[in-house]
């Protein structure tokens, strides 16, 4: 019986010992922050917006503080593999989710099982949604392009970033909210899919401003329509809002284009601290400011502190719109998240 005692207390001394292992170790990870490379797996393909605001910000990040900083693209499950390897990571903040709002719609697509609440996003910046054509098209309107929809239904093919991106959904509440039927055609991200219709692949494409920038500017591309709330004007390219030429989409929910840079919530408090000021210091850089004016981006720097409520309301826009379409595999109620 002594025997069995003294095995029970050696345990419990390693139990404890190991448990304040644990602690110091993330007291000392705290401290040292960075005290290695900085791995940034951005879930969107090169090129696109998401990619580029990352390798941005995490560039201005490694000359501030002197770190190893590598920006991976890891693509697929619509963001999914990514979040899987950041989650599945030590809490140290070390390994980063480069990410934007397709955070929304992951749960309820399957794709992964968190939401805003579960991360520390640093919301970078955003940009408006056009709806762009090739130079040569048959439509040189937004009406001559919604007629040809409305006559010819699901013939006519939209590209766009892959399902359930804030560009593919803006499509979508054309559908749903003015009777424009598309054949959407995803790829991986919003760059594949601009290639996609200047090589004449795809009719038209949804992506932001900035991502079609200098197609536009070189006159391989025709913008037809912003799919925001307003007009848009930027640098001599005036836009309508579809909603003016389409009555139907003053009922539609807003949903926006966000760009950021996330670490699990469940981090140590003191590295939350670190990490939140260096993207801080870094987002104020004359060099951050001048890539989002080159995109066409607003600049929002939102810390988590402030992001953390703005994106679990648009978690609620989100889920439960792709609800509404008809698009989810799971209701945002298992997720608990309330109806807007």
């Amino acid at each position: 019986m002594k025997r069995t005692r003294g095995i029970i207390a050696v345990a419990g001394l390693l139990g404890v010992m190991m448990a304040g292992a644990v602690l110091l170790a993330s007291i000392a990870a705290a401290a040292d922050w960075p005290a290695r490379p900085i791995q940034v797996f951005a879930w969107a393909s090169a090129g696109g917006d998401t990619d580029l605001t990352n390798r941005t910000i995490w560039g201005i990040v490694e000359d501030h503080l002197k770190a190893t900083v590598t920006v991976s693209n890891t693509t697929g499950a619509l963001g999914g593999l990514a979040a899987t390897k950041v989650w599945g990571a030590r809490r140290d903040g070390h390994t980063v989710l480069g990410m934007s709002e397709m955070l929304h719609p992951l749960p309820v697509v399957g794709a992964h099982p968190t939401t805003s609440k579960d991360w520390d996003v640093f919301v970078i910046g955003g940009g408006p949604g056009v709806i762009s054509v090739r130079a040569d098209s048959p439509y040189k309107t937004f009406e001559d392009f919604a007629r040809a929809a409305q006559q010819n239904p699901g013939k006519i093919t939209m590209g766009h970033c892959p399902p359930g991106c804030i560009w593919h959904v803006k499509g979508l509440l054309l559908t749903k909210y003015a009777n424009l039927q598309f054949k959407f055609v995803p790829y991986k991200g919003s760059a594949p899919a601009v290639t996609a219709v200047l090589t004449g692949e795809v009719d038209s494409v949804s992506a932001s401003l900035g991502e079609q920038l200098e197609f536009i500017r070189a006159g391989r591309l025709r913008p037809l329509i912003t799919t925001e709330r307003d007009p848009l004007d930027y640098e001599g390219i005036k836009l309508q809002a579809a909603r003016a030429v389409l009555p139907g989409l003053e009922k539609a929910p807003e949903v926006f284009q966000w760009l950021g840079t996330a670490i699990p919530a469940d981090t140590p408090d003191d590295i939350r601290t670190k990490w939140a000021e260096a993207l801080k210091k870094a987002f104020a850089s004359p060099k951050m400011q001048e890539v989002l004016k080159r995109r066409a981006m607003r600049p929002m720097g939102w810390e988590p502190k402030v992001s953390r409520e703005k994106l679990a309301q648009a978690d609620s826009v989100y889920m439960w719109l792709l609800q509404d379409l008809k698009l989810t595999v799971h209701s945002p109620e298992t997720f608990g998240v309330p109806k807007p």
